[in-house]
């Protein structure tokens, strides 16, 4: 019975210690990582916003001599090279759609789900990303 105790109080001194952390969830369109000049809608982007930004529909993110990584949906991230531009034009977790107007992107796409409808397209290509 005593050890009994002695490992709840363990547990419960452990829990106590964890640091609290933001219940917010990550949803589409949220910056991961930056890195250089970036910007979204004119507005420069540093790496303490990285997590609380978000990428609303019709939002831009641009680089200049920077580089940004841009959560889609859980598992799928996109990330945009250097003198690069995007645009959100849907964020939401069963309807995705960017468009690169210029520049390089690379999607990153690690575990989609069957709900996930995923769209990237620029002036001459467009690719949907489903899980059949």
């Amino acid at each position: 019975m005593w050890l009994g105790r002695k490992k709840i109080g363990w547990l419960a001194s452990l829990v106590l210690t964890i640091p609290a952390m933001p219940l917010t969830p990550a949803r589409p369109g949220t910056i991961n990582y930056v890195e250089g000049t970036v910007s979204v809608d004119g507005k420069s982007v540093t790496s303490k916003e990285i997590g609380s930004t978000d990428l609303q529909t019709g939002s831009v993110l641009r680089t200049e001599s920077g580089k940004a990584e841009v959560l889609l949906t859980p598992g799928v991230l996109l990330r945009v090279g250097k003198n690069s531009e995007i645009r959100m034009d849907a964020n939401g977790l069963t309807d995705t759609r960017v468009a690169v107007n210029q520049g390089v992107a690379m999607l990153e796409a690690g575990n989609v789900q069957k709900e996930n409808h995923i769209r990237i397209s620029d002036d001459k290509l467009v690719a949907n990303i489903e899980k059949n």
